[in-house]
């Protein structure tokens, strides 16, 4: 299904306090979900805006100009989309690949001096969902060396049964190829999943895989992104922390 075909999808009922949240959360009111899907970078680690930061720098150093506006809309592109990205801001023959690498010394360099931190609720999150029978699988578009040193490194890599990584799957976000993937690795549909994001990049391929979306903008404001529910079925909240109070109750 392509990102223009969606249609809304039904939603998530109360849970009554004394069955598992995966008993009651249904997608399209028939389907429980049984699995969580989860973004890495600025939704679990707080480290988004590191690669705006280093974005930035490294264009600066190559001699290319970025401003933090213009780098929001790079958020979960990889291989031939961010290419694609880059060049229609900057031209033919950007030297993408070559700036990429920049960036990244750069931002390791960072993380080896200063280390990751978590987002708010990360962990909790993680921890209750686990409890309540979960399968969780990681989507994310950074790379499984990277994605699995991350969760060592905050010390979460134990809550997840799978991983699918941005240089796995052929199409990366917006396209649905990771969560599709990701929904297979851990036994269900894509309908059965919660599937976490912060990026609108990321909701869209979660809206398009069919997932039951649920977004943690990172450093915006909620109401910028209501208008991506009418393209499927999509929960916004300020945090993770935000999303086990209203399902735990």
């Amino acid at each position: 299904m392509s990102f223009s075909e969606l249609k809304g999808a039904g939603a998530c009922s109360k849970p009554d306090n004394k069955r598992l949240i995966s008993d009651v959360c249904t997608v399209g009111g028939t389907i429980s979900a049984r699995g969580a899907l989860f973004d890495m970078d600025g939704l679990l680690i707080d480290n988004e805006w590191m690669y705006q930061h280093f974005w930035i720098q490294a264009l600066k150093e190559a001699g290319f100009e970025m401003t933090p506006d213009t780098a929001l809309g790079l958020r979960a592109l990889t291989g031939k989309n961010a290419i694609a990205w880059f060049e229609e801001r900057y031209g033919a023959g950007f030297p993408y690949y070559e700036t990429r690498a920049r960036r990244r010394e750069l931002m390791a360099d960072h993380i080896r001096e200063h280390g990751l931190v978590l987002k708010k609720g990360a962990k909790e999150c993680l921890e209750f969902l686990k409890e309540n029978g979960f399968k969780i699988c990681l989507a994310t578009s950074s790379d499984r060396e990277k994605a699995k040193g991350y969760l060592k490194i905050t010390g979460i890599l134990e809550y997840f049964d799978d991983m699918v990584c941005g240089d796995e799957v052929e199409n990366g976000k917006p396209e649905p190829d990771i969560f599709i993937e990701a929904a297979k690795k851990i036994g269900l549909s894509p309908r059965e999943c919660f599937a976490f994001e912060d990026s609108p990049n990321g909701i869209r391929a979660a809206l398009a895989a069919g997932c039951q979306a649920v977004m943690i903008p990172d450093g915006e404001e909620c109401e910028k992104f209501e208008e991506l529910k009418a393209f499927g079925d999509l929960s916004i909240y300020e945090s993770l922390t935000d999303f086990l109070a209203e399902k735990r109750f």
